[in-house]
């Protein structure tokens, strides 16, 4: 029985288990939490339109990889090189588009000013627990001014986190180049003064969990493996004509012209 070397790309028979995934979760909660000391300081020293050319351009491109045209035209792009995968990739797509739909409904939850709508005020923010979460009161400036109070948590980090995660799943001999682009993307949100420091932190911990449960638990593979295992019964349809060699048939009209002469030979 031989096997496709492409399949072996794809993910092992037995998903990696929830709980590495809630350790890294839990990692990132406290991470957030202990960070937010440092959100005025690199809010203020730390900003993409200080870096050069180069690099400026490679951050500022890697927020491709956390929007949802992004992952749509990558999961396009795998589906025509990688046919093989094509059954598992409405997963994928699902652990990036519920991530950033999960962290847009925390959004509303909480309400915390962007650092790009503090101006001049970041400087009074170095060395301060919690910024930006009371810098506002007046409820009809926050409504007038929606985007510029929905910092926490970071949709875009969230979607970049659970994206890896669900391409890591797919392809695991990548998933260090796939958490690389995560964790410039979400960069990327700090550098550009969009989100705190911990607003990254805690949108790849959602990004994470979301995936994780996708990928991860019980529940989730029986549902996703009765979707998966449908298109692979359609794909393997036996195809008579395609599985005869061509030297049998070869063989086989040469036979037939052997026959026919031996028949006029003896009439």
């Amino acid at each position: 029985m031989t096997t496709d070397p492409q399949a072996q790309l794809l993910r092992p028979e037995q998903p990696a288990g929830l709980r590495w995934i809630l350790v890294a979760v839990a990692l990132l909660l406290l991470g957030g939490f202990g960070v937010q000391f440092l959100d005025g300081y690199v809010a203020r020293n730390y900003t993409i339109y200080e870096m050069s050319g180069e690099l400026q351009r490679l951050i500022n491109g890697s927020e491709v990889f956390a929007l949802g045209i992004g992952v749509i035209v990558i999961l396009i792009g795998i589906a025509v090189i990688a046919p093989y995968s094509r059954r598992y990739l409405p997963r994928v797509a699902a652990c990036a588009i519920l991530a950033g739909c999960a962290a847009n409904l925390l959004k509303l939850c909480f309400c915390r000013i962007r650092p790009m709508a503090m101006h001049h005020d970041i400087q009074s923010t170095i060395g301060k627990w919690q910024v930006g979460w009371s810098y506002v009161t007046n409820p009809e400036y926050i409504q007038q001014n929606s985007y510029d109070f929905q910092a926490f948590p970071s949709a875009h980090s969230a979607t970049a986190f659970g994206f890896a995660l669900g391409l890591s799943w797919l392809f695991p001999k990548g998933r260090w180049y796939f958490f690389a682009l995560a964790i410039l993307a979400a960069s990327q949100r700090v550098l550009s003064l969009a989100h705190w420091t911990s607003d990254v932190f805690f949108g790849a911990a959602v990004g994470l969990l979301v995936s994780g449960i996708i990928t991860s638990t019980r529940f989730s593979n029986y549902c996703w493996n009765i979707l998966e295992n449908s298109g692979a019964r359609e794909s393997t349809a036996p195809a008579k004509e395609s599985t005869c060699d061509p030297t049998d048939r070869a063989n086989k009209e040469n036979l037939t012209t052997s026959d026919s002469e031996s028949d006029k030979l003896v009439a």
